[in-house]
């Protein structure tokens, strides 16, 4: 029964009733020095519904939401190398702050080898990376993204999923590392190229105070971080 009853209530919920009751006690008893029914009625009503509310507000609007990372999706038409390195740079200087994640309209069957060589050189678990298709982003369950970034004109114009929780959606345009054919010298000196303005620009973007920015100033200062190089 109890079980059951409680199973109902974040446990912030149950914190706070419990601080309210405690701060209730207190008060009732340096004030009056003497119980009777009423007093017990303040304690577990007002002093533990009080406390349930306010910390279980304040938890959840202000403490538990600055503990949730900023979800960046890059996007890119093969998912192999534009939008992986977005996925692999965005995460390692978040830091945890700011998670990224990578998928594309018509994905490969594999991750481009200078983009895995490059994630593992940032430290970057490339267990996680493969080419996957944009709609896994789509579904209900699938994590909520805040912004989602094209990083090639292609996916740009094509038609995107609808997004659940609806993020800011930006374009932020590259040229496709992997199309540059030659040495591995030069194959690898266009990933890095790109590389470079992808960290430049996702350095300035983490640095915005992301969780607090409303959608259209946040789209408005994305743009701006593109446009100027």
């Amino acid at each position: 029964m109890f079980k059951k009853f409680f199973s109902k209530y974040q446990t912030e919920d149950l914190i706070g009733f419990g601080i309210g009751m405690v701060a209730t006690t207190i008060y009732k008893y340096v004030v009056h020095a003497k119980w009777n029914l009423e007093d017990m009625f303040d304690v577990f009503f007002m002093g533990g519904a009080t406390g349930a509310i306010l910390i279980g507000f304040l938890y959840r609007h202000f403490y538990k939401k600055r503990l949730k990372p900023v979800n960046i999706l890059f996007l890119c038409t093969h998912n192999s190398a534009r939008s992986v390195l977005g996925e692999v740079l965005t995460t390692t200087l978040g830091k945890g702050k700011v998670v990224g994640y990578s998928a594309g309209s018509t994905p490969k069957t594999s991750v481009n080898p200078i983009a895995k060589q490059i994630a593992e050189e940032l430290g970057y678990d490339t267990k996680k990376l493969y080419s996957k298709s944009w709609d896994e982003y789509a579904k209900p369950n699938s994590p909520k993204m805040d912004v989602v970034i094209t990083v090639c004109d292609s996916a740009a114009k094509e038609m995107c999923p609808i997004w659940p929780g609806h993020p800011v959606q930006v374009h932020w345009g590259f040229r496709d590392p992997s199309a540059v054919t030659g040495t591995p010298d030069q194959m690898r000196a266009s990933f890095d190229e790109v590389k470079e303005k992808l960290q430049n620009k996702i350095e300035k973007m983490i640095k915005l105070p992301l969780d607090t920015l409303d959608a259209t100033t946040l789209k408005t200062k994305l743009k701006e971080i593109y446009e100027n190089e």
